[in-house]
Order: structure tokens, then C-alpha cells, then sequence
């Protein structure tokens, strides 16, 4: 009966990052597409790559992340952390990401930052497409794409935090001793006794 408790305390030591997904994302522009072809007549249209990262997504369901990285893009928005600069959700119909069994299956994301005029918009529908681009409204700078989700990539990047499985694997170590009477006899506790 003294498992059950443990088994319990297991259960709470369970990191929440195990519940939660994080995707790096990359979209580009595509110089074939009927849509964007007279965005390269315009001055201030920016061929290339913009990638990123979402960080907090439900593992599976439709959720809003809890933070968005920037790691690189052709205009002059600053990288790094969106949130930490200020950049918020305008419309609180835009903040989703739908995962399924491990992948964005459905996205509809818009960021704004009053502080430098600058908007990233990730699959909002734009008559037969929706939009996936970075906007600089102050330098008139604009990169993207009008493809949704099939001309944007989502990678999951990984696994729980190996720091907030330590307490659950010890926890397993600890029930196993108590089953097998490792920890009853002392043989774990001289094992790990430091010299004195």
C-alpha cells in the first residue's frame, strides 16, 4: 500500500514540458506563384527565408503559444524573442496552432509590434490561399508567401526538458527499490553514500 503514494507523487513530478510541443517553423518566398509574382515588382518586396520558433504549443489540440522566436529573415526586423519585444496578438481570433499526433495541422497567427510597426502573419486566408509573411510597415519591407500551410515547414524540436525528468526518473529508481527492497536493506543508500 505504500506505492501508492509514490506513484502519485510520480505522476505530479511529471514535467509539464511533456505536455507541450515546441515547432521551429521556416517559409519562404516562391518566385513561381501566380500570387506573388507582382509582389517582385514592388520596391519593397524582400526575397528569402524566414525562420522561427513556437514555443508552448499543446501537444495535441489547438492552442496559442506561450512565447515566438525569431532566428533569421531577409528584412530589417530585429531576431529574437517577440514577446520580449513587445510584440503582441492584435485580434484575438488569430492565435491558434492545431497539432495532431505530432504535427501543425491547422494555423491562424498574427503578431504585431507597436513599437517598431512590424507584423508577422502566419496562415490568415487570403481568398484562395492565406498568408505566411513578415512585414516592416515603417521601412516598407514585406517577405512571404500566399500558400499557407503547404509552403511552410513545421519541425518539432523535441523532447521534455532532461532537467524536469530528473525528479520523475528518480522517482522511478526509488519505486523500483522500494518493490524489489533495495532501498528497505540500504544497498541504494550505500550506493550513492558519499566518503566521509
Amino acid at each position: 500500500m505504500r506505492i501508492l503514494p509514490t506513484i502519485a507523487i510520480l505522476i505530479a513530478c511529471v514535467p509539464a514540458a511533456a505536455c507541450a510541443e515546441d515547432f521551429d517553423f521556416a517559409f519562404s518566398t516562391l518566385s513561381s506563384s501566380d500570387r506573388v509574382v507582382s509582389l517582385y515588382t514592388d520596391p519593397g518586396f524582400t526575397p528569402g527565408t524566414v525562420t522561427g520558433e513556437l514555443i508552448g504549443l499543446s501537444a495535441n489540440g489547438t492552442s496559442s503559444p506561450t512565447d515566438v522566436l525569431l532566428f533569421s529573415n531577409p528584412d530589417h526586423i530585429p531576431d529574437g524573442d517577440l514577446y520580449a519585444q513587445g510584440w503582441f496578438n492584435p485580434l484575438t481570433t488569430s492565435n491558434t496552432f492545431t497539432v495532431s499526433n505530432g504535427q501543425v495541422t491547422g494555423y491562424d497567427f498574427t503578431l504585431y509590434s507597436a513599437n517598431t510597426n512590424q507584423e508577422l502573419i502566419l496562415g490568415v486566408p487570403f481568398h484562395d490561399g492565406a498568408f505566411n509573411f513578415l512585414i516592416d510597415y515603417t521601412n516598407g519591407l514585406e517577405t512571404g508567401n500566399f500558400d499557407g500551410l503547404s509552403e511552410i515547414a513545421f519541425t518539432p524540436v523535441g523532447v521534455p526538458e532532461p532537467a524536469g525528468l530528473v525528479p520523475f526518473l528518480f522517482g522511478i529508481v526509488f519505486l523500483l527499490g522500494q518493490r524489489f527492497g533495495f532501498v528497505k536493506k540500504g544497498i541504494i543508500t550505500k550506493a550513492v553514500a558519499l566518503p566521509a
